[in-house]
Protein backbone atom coordinates (compact mmCIF):
# COMPACT_ATOMS: atom_id res chain seq x y z
CA UNK A 1 0.00 0.00 0.00
CA UNK A 2 2.85 2.35 0.82
CA UNK A 3 4.38 1.83 -2.64
CA UNK A 4 1.07 2.71 -4.29
CA UNK A 5 0.80 5.81 -2.12
CA UNK A 6 4.36 6.92 -2.95
CA UNK A 7 3.70 6.46 -6.66
CA UNK A 8 0.50 8.50 -6.38
CA UNK A 9 2.36 11.34 -4.63
CA UNK A 10 5.11 11.30 -7.28
CA UNK A 11 2.57 11.46 -10.11
CA UNK A 12 0.71 14.23 -8.29
CA UNK A 13 3.88 16.29 -7.93
CA UNK A 14 4.80 15.80 -11.58
CA UNK A 15 1.39 16.38 -13.14
CA UNK A 16 -0.42 18.99 -11.02
CA UNK A 17 0.49 22.54 -12.12
CA UNK A 18 2.07 24.79 -9.51
CA UNK A 19 0.21 28.08 -9.37
CA UNK A 20 2.84 29.97 -7.36
CA UNK A 21 5.23 29.94 -10.33
CA UNK A 22 2.73 32.02 -12.28
CA UNK A 23 2.99 34.89 -9.82
CA UNK A 24 5.71 37.52 -9.66
CA UNK A 25 8.30 37.74 -6.92
CA UNK A 26 6.25 39.95 -4.59
CA UNK A 27 3.27 37.53 -4.40
CA UNK A 28 5.68 34.61 -3.95
CA UNK A 29 7.51 36.36 -1.09
CA UNK A 30 4.21 37.39 0.48
CA UNK A 31 2.96 33.81 0.36
CA UNK A 32 6.06 32.59 2.20
CA UNK A 33 5.57 35.23 4.91
CA UNK A 34 1.87 34.48 5.31
CA UNK A 35 2.32 30.70 5.41
CA UNK A 36 5.07 30.79 8.01
CA UNK A 37 3.32 33.43 10.13
CA UNK A 38 0.10 31.39 10.06
CA UNK A 39 2.10 28.39 11.31
CA UNK A 40 3.45 30.52 14.17
CA UNK A 41 -0.07 31.61 15.06
CA UNK A 42 -1.31 28.02 15.14
CA UNK A 43 1.33 26.96 17.66
CA UNK A 44 1.26 30.10 19.86
CA UNK A 45 -0.43 29.94 23.28
CA UNK A 46 0.15 33.46 24.65
CA UNK A 47 -2.95 35.54 23.90
CA UNK A 48 -1.02 38.82 23.54
CA UNK A 49 1.37 37.27 21.03
CA UNK A 50 -1.50 35.60 19.20
CA UNK A 51 -3.25 38.96 18.87
CA UNK A 52 -0.11 40.56 17.44
CA UNK A 53 0.49 37.72 14.95
CA UNK A 54 -3.15 37.75 13.88
CA UNK A 55 -3.09 41.52 13.26
CA UNK A 56 0.19 41.31 11.31
CA UNK A 57 -1.19 38.48 9.20
CA UNK A 58 -4.32 40.50 8.50
CA UNK A 59 -2.20 43.56 7.65
CA UNK A 60 -0.23 41.58 5.08
CA UNK A 61 -3.44 40.90 3.18
CA UNK A 62 -3.34 44.47 1.89
CA UNK A 63 -0.80 43.10 -0.60
CA UNK A 64 -2.86 40.12 -1.73
CA UNK A 65 -3.15 39.92 -5.51
CA UNK A 66 -0.74 42.80 -6.11
CA UNK A 67 2.32 42.46 -8.35
CA UNK A 68 5.40 44.67 -8.08
CA UNK A 69 4.37 46.74 -11.13
CA UNK A 70 0.82 47.31 -9.84
CA UNK A 71 -0.05 51.00 -9.36
CA UNK A 72 -1.70 50.06 -6.03
CA UNK A 73 1.53 48.78 -4.50
CA UNK A 74 2.53 52.07 -2.77
CA UNK A 75 -0.89 52.53 -1.13
CA UNK A 76 -0.97 48.87 -0.10
CA UNK A 77 2.43 49.11 1.59
CA UNK A 78 1.41 52.29 3.41
CA UNK A 79 -1.65 50.50 4.80
CA UNK A 80 0.48 47.48 5.73
CA UNK A 81 3.05 49.56 7.64
CA UNK A 82 0.34 51.52 9.47
CA UNK A 83 -1.42 48.32 10.54
CA UNK A 84 1.84 46.77 11.76
CA UNK A 85 2.65 49.86 13.82
CA UNK A 86 -0.79 49.65 15.40
CA UNK A 87 -0.24 45.97 16.19
CA UNK A 88 3.17 46.70 17.74
CA UNK A 89 1.60 49.45 19.85
CA UNK A 90 -0.38 46.79 21.70
CA UNK A 91 2.72 44.92 22.86
CA UNK A 92 4.09 45.20 26.38
CA UNK A 93 7.71 45.10 27.53
CA UNK A 94 7.19 41.45 28.50
CA UNK A 95 5.67 40.31 25.21
CA UNK A 96 7.75 42.34 22.74
CA UNK A 97 10.70 39.97 23.13
CA UNK A 98 8.67 36.73 22.92
CA UNK A 99 10.04 34.08 20.50
CA UNK A 100 6.92 34.28 18.33
CA UNK A 101 7.27 38.06 17.98
CA UNK A 102 10.96 37.86 17.11
CA UNK A 103 10.33 35.12 14.53
CA UNK A 104 7.53 37.09 12.85
CA UNK A 105 9.71 40.19 12.66
CA UNK A 106 12.51 38.15 11.08
CA UNK A 107 10.05 36.75 8.51
CA UNK A 108 8.80 40.25 7.72
CA UNK A 109 12.35 41.60 7.37
CA UNK A 110 13.31 38.74 5.05
CA UNK A 111 10.25 38.41 2.82
CA UNK A 112 8.36 41.72 2.82
CA UNK A 113 10.38 44.69 4.07
CA UNK A 114 12.87 44.79 1.15
CA UNK A 115 10.02 45.74 -1.20
CA UNK A 116 9.61 49.02 0.70
CA UNK A 117 12.82 50.27 -0.93
CA UNK A 118 12.10 52.05 -4.20
CA UNK A 119 15.25 50.80 -5.91
CA UNK A 120 14.50 47.24 -4.80
CA UNK A 121 10.95 47.11 -6.10
CA UNK A 122 11.99 48.86 -9.33
CA UNK A 123 14.50 46.09 -9.92
CA UNK A 124 11.93 43.40 -9.11
CA UNK A 125 9.54 44.93 -11.65
CA UNK A 126 12.18 44.57 -14.36
CA UNK A 127 13.10 41.06 -13.23
CA UNK A 128 9.46 39.98 -13.34
CA UNK A 129 9.35 40.85 -17.04
CA UNK A 130 12.19 38.43 -17.73
CA UNK A 131 10.68 35.80 -15.43
CA UNK A 132 7.48 36.02 -17.47
CA UNK A 133 9.50 35.13 -20.56
CA UNK A 134 11.33 32.36 -18.76
CA UNK A 135 8.37 30.58 -17.19
CA UNK A 136 5.02 31.71 -18.58
CA UNK A 137 5.19 32.88 -22.18
CA UNK A 138 6.60 29.59 -23.50
CA UNK A 139 4.47 26.52 -24.12
CA UNK A 140 6.65 24.45 -21.77
CA UNK A 141 5.02 26.34 -18.88
CA UNK A 142 1.86 24.27 -19.41
CA UNK A 143 3.59 21.28 -17.81
CA UNK A 144 5.21 23.04 -14.82
CA UNK A 145 4.78 21.06 -11.58
CA UNK A 146 5.48 21.09 -7.84
CA UNK A 147 8.90 19.42 -8.09
CA UNK A 148 10.12 22.02 -10.58
CA UNK A 149 8.62 24.79 -8.46
CA UNK A 150 10.52 23.65 -5.38
CA UNK A 151 13.87 23.15 -7.15
CA UNK A 152 13.72 26.39 -9.12
CA UNK A 153 12.73 28.33 -6.00
CA UNK A 154 15.60 27.11 -3.81
CA UNK A 155 18.47 26.29 -6.20
CA UNK A 156 20.64 29.38 -6.61
CA UNK A 157 21.49 28.46 -10.23
CA UNK A 158 17.85 28.99 -11.24
CA UNK A 159 16.78 31.86 -8.95
CA UNK A 160 16.61 35.58 -9.55
CA UNK A 161 19.15 37.51 -7.50
CA UNK A 162 18.72 40.96 -5.98
CA UNK A 163 21.03 40.81 -2.98
CA UNK A 164 23.48 43.40 -4.37
CA UNK A 165 21.51 46.00 -6.29
CA UNK A 166 24.54 47.56 -8.01
CA UNK A 167 25.86 44.25 -9.32
CA UNK A 168 22.42 43.06 -10.38
CA UNK A 169 21.66 46.31 -12.21
CA UNK A 170 24.87 45.87 -14.19
CA UNK A 171 24.09 42.25 -15.09
CA UNK A 172 22.86 41.75 -18.69
CA UNK A 173 20.00 39.57 -17.39
CA UNK A 174 19.20 41.83 -14.39
CA UNK A 175 20.14 39.02 -12.04
CA UNK A 176 17.56 36.60 -13.49
CA UNK A 177 19.14 33.23 -14.10
CA UNK A 178 18.34 31.88 -17.58
CA UNK A 179 18.64 28.31 -16.24
CA UNK A 180 15.61 26.23 -15.29
CA UNK A 181 15.46 22.75 -13.75
CA UNK A 182 13.09 20.42 -15.59
CA UNK A 183 11.39 17.32 -14.14
CA UNK A 184 8.67 15.97 -16.40
CA UNK A 185 6.63 12.96 -17.41
CA UNK A 186 6.60 13.50 -21.16
CA UNK A 187 4.30 11.68 -23.58
CA UNK A 188 6.66 10.81 -26.41
CA UNK A 189 6.35 9.49 -29.92
CA UNK A 190 9.01 6.81 -30.48
CA UNK A 191 9.70 6.11 -34.16
CA UNK A 192 10.05 2.36 -34.80
CA UNK A 193 8.24 0.98 -37.84
CA UNK A 194 5.82 3.85 -37.43
CA UNK A 195 4.92 5.96 -34.43
CA UNK A 196 4.89 4.13 -31.08
CA UNK A 197 3.51 5.83 -27.97
CA UNK A 198 5.82 6.09 -24.94
CA UNK A 199 6.08 8.00 -21.67
CA UNK A 200 9.49 9.26 -20.56
CA UNK A 201 10.25 10.46 -17.05
CA UNK A 202 12.90 13.10 -17.64
CA UNK A 203 15.21 15.34 -15.65
CA UNK A 204 17.46 18.06 -16.99
CA UNK A 205 18.27 21.74 -17.42
CA UNK A 206 16.96 24.23 -19.94
CA UNK A 207 18.34 27.64 -20.88
CA UNK A 208 16.06 30.59 -21.70
CA UNK A 209 17.36 32.96 -24.36
CA UNK A 210 16.59 36.48 -23.14
CA UNK A 211 16.50 39.57 -25.36
CA UNK A 212 19.17 42.22 -25.04
CA UNK A 213 18.18 44.46 -22.12
CA UNK A 214 18.81 48.20 -21.98
CA UNK A 215 17.66 49.82 -18.76
CA UNK A 216 18.11 52.95 -16.68
CA UNK A 217 17.15 51.46 -13.33
CA UNK A 218 13.40 52.10 -13.52
CA UNK A 219 12.45 51.11 -17.07
CA UNK A 220 13.85 48.78 -19.68
CA UNK A 221 13.82 48.21 -23.43
CA UNK A 222 13.98 44.61 -24.65
CA UNK A 223 15.62 44.16 -28.04
CA UNK A 224 14.77 40.75 -29.47
CA UNK A 225 17.55 38.60 -30.85
CA UNK A 226 17.20 35.66 -33.23
CA UNK A 227 17.55 33.26 -30.30
CA UNK A 228 15.07 35.01 -27.99
CA UNK A 229 12.43 35.34 -30.71
CA UNK A 230 12.62 31.95 -32.42
CA UNK A 231 14.42 29.42 -30.22
CA UNK A 232 13.36 30.81 -26.82
CA UNK A 233 14.55 27.76 -24.83
CA UNK A 234 16.98 24.91 -25.24
CA UNK A 235 18.57 22.33 -22.99
CA UNK A 236 19.38 18.70 -22.33
CA UNK A 237 17.74 15.94 -20.35
CA UNK A 238 18.02 12.28 -19.42
CA UNK A 239 15.07 9.98 -19.00
CA UNK A 240 13.69 6.51 -18.41
CA UNK A 241 10.24 5.31 -19.28
CA UNK A 242 8.05 2.73 -20.96
CA UNK A 243 6.51 2.41 -24.36
CA UNK A 244 4.37 0.22 -26.57
CA UNK A 245 6.76 -1.34 -29.08
CA UNK A 246 5.23 -3.98 -31.36
CA UNK A 247 2.24 -4.25 -29.00
CA UNK A 248 4.41 -4.98 -25.96
CA UNK A 249 5.24 -2.67 -23.05
CA UNK A 250 9.00 -2.28 -22.92
CA UNK A 251 11.46 -0.40 -20.71
CA UNK A 252 13.12 2.56 -22.41
CA UNK A 253 16.07 4.82 -21.59
CA UNK A 254 17.21 7.88 -23.45
CA UNK A 255 18.78 11.29 -23.72
CA UNK A 256 17.08 14.28 -25.23
CA UNK A 257 17.54 17.86 -26.39
CA UNK A 258 14.91 20.58 -25.94
CA UNK A 259 14.35 22.95 -28.85
CA UNK A 260 11.72 25.59 -28.05
CA UNK A 261 8.72 23.58 -26.78
CA UNK A 262 9.71 20.31 -28.49
CA UNK A 263 12.01 17.56 -27.31
CA UNK A 264 14.12 15.35 -29.58
CA UNK A 265 15.14 12.02 -28.07
CA UNK A 266 17.56 9.22 -28.72
CA UNK A 267 15.85 6.21 -27.11
CA UNK A 268 17.33 2.81 -26.33
CA UNK A 269 15.22 -0.31 -25.76
CA UNK A 270 17.48 -2.76 -23.83
CA UNK A 271 15.46 -5.95 -24.29
CA UNK A 272 16.05 -6.06 -28.03
CA UNK A 273 19.00 -3.65 -28.05
CA UNK A 274 17.16 -1.31 -30.35
CA UNK A 275 17.75 2.41 -30.85
CA UNK A 276 14.84 4.70 -31.73
CA UNK A 277 14.23 8.36 -32.43
CA UNK A 278 11.65 10.12 -30.23
CA UNK A 279 9.69 13.37 -30.26
CA UNK A 280 7.96 15.00 -27.29
CA UNK A 281 6.16 18.35 -27.06
CA UNK A 282 4.78 20.64 -24.38
CA UNK A 283 1.69 21.18 -26.54
CA UNK A 284 0.63 17.56 -26.97
CA UNK A 285 -1.89 18.39 -29.70
CA UNK A 286 1.04 18.91 -32.05
CA UNK A 287 1.96 15.22 -31.76
CA UNK A 288 -1.28 14.29 -33.53
CA UNK A 289 0.03 15.78 -36.78
CA UNK A 290 3.35 13.98 -36.41
CA UNK A 291 1.62 10.65 -35.86
CA UNK A 292 -0.33 11.05 -39.11
CA UNK A 293 2.93 11.66 -41.00
CA UNK A 294 4.66 8.57 -39.61
CA UNK A 295 1.85 6.02 -39.79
Amino acid sequence: MSKVFCRFILLFLLFVPVAVLHAGQLPASLEQYQTQTANLLTGEEDEHVRKYLSECLEASRHLNGIEAEDVRVTTAFQALVAARLAAAGGLTAETSGAPGIRTEQRLYTTHVQPYLKNEYISLVRLQDQLLQRKYFRNETAKNANFIEGAVNSYWSLTRADHTDLKNVAADPHLGVSPWEAVFRLEPTLAVHHGGQFAVMGSAGLSYAFFPDVRHNGTSAVFNETFWSKWLQKSGGRLGVGAGQVENKTRFLAGAGVQIASAGLWGIYEPERRTFMFGISAADLSKLKKVVSWLE
